[in-house]
């Protein structure tokens, strides 16, 4: 398993990494839109070189966790609408996830995060007294309003239904009839109890470990219970 940069992932890239024996590889995203992945993250991927690298990882069956990131200042509905249509146009082997953002004191994003009222002046004080302990995060916090739970609920929803069906629910804003059950504790039980079922390559990469390391205990046991006879 490792960690890519979507700069970097081509057809002969995505080849040589399932011949290397990867199975799965993590991709930053960010966010679907050119745009917010300059101004708010200062990224500056092509969105030419992120659909090119979700075609390559299609192409070459290799499976991959895509991050995104929620809840930056002035994300609206229709921005988390266009995450889920972006990857419904993009099919990849694998999933999205969405990441709530996290502040640190003395950026640029918690600066304007301050001056939009995303963060009180409490919450900076906290973030300059302790960055690491107090960093902040809002994707579910108070004030959130209960079509942006149910919203970002079907993100993780829509991943195990039909592309049909999430294109209808996202263009009607069907999602609106979902529980307000939080997104996270969702994805959290289905990663605990589904991911390897639905991976069976990742099942077959953990089994392996497993008994790799249960032979060498059994051996390095063996070798205490032998030496005082040798």
């Amino acid at each position: 398993m490792c960690s890519c940069s979507p700069v970097d992932l081509d057809r002969t890239t995505v080849a040589d990494l399932a011949r290397a024996g990867c199975f799965q590889v993590c991709v930053g995203i960010q966010d679907v839109h050119e745009e917010v992945r300059c101004r708010v993250f200062h990224r500056f991927t092509p969105s030419d070189r992120i659909t090119h690298a979700l075609a390559a990882l299609g192409e070459g069956r290799l499976r991959a966790t895509v991050d995104n990131i929620v809840g930056w200042p002035g994300q609206s509905d229709s921005d988390l609408e266009d995450v889920g249509f972006f990857y419904l146009d993009h099919p990849f082997p694998g999933r999205f996830t969405a990441f709530s953002l996290i502040y640190f004191a003395g950026t640029d994003i918690s600066e304007e995060a301050a001056r939009t009222g995303i963060l009180d002046e409490k919450e900076i004080r906290r973030l300059e007294e302790c960055p690491t302990a107090h960093a902040n995060t809002r994707l579910l916090g108070k004030g959130i309003p209960l079509a942006r739970r149910q919203l970002l609920l079907f993100l993780v929803v829509m991943q195990w239904l039909p592309r049909a069906w999430s294109r209808v629910i996202l263009s009607r804003e069907l999602y609106r009839l979902l529980p307000p059950l939080p997104p996270g504790l969702v994805e959290g039980l289905w990663t605990l109890f589904t991911r390897d079922r639905l991976d069976p390559v990742r099942g077959q990469y953990g089994a392996r470990l497993m008994l790799a390391g249960r032979q060498r205990l059994a051996g390095s046991r063996g070798t205490r219970r032998g030496s005082p006879l040798s």
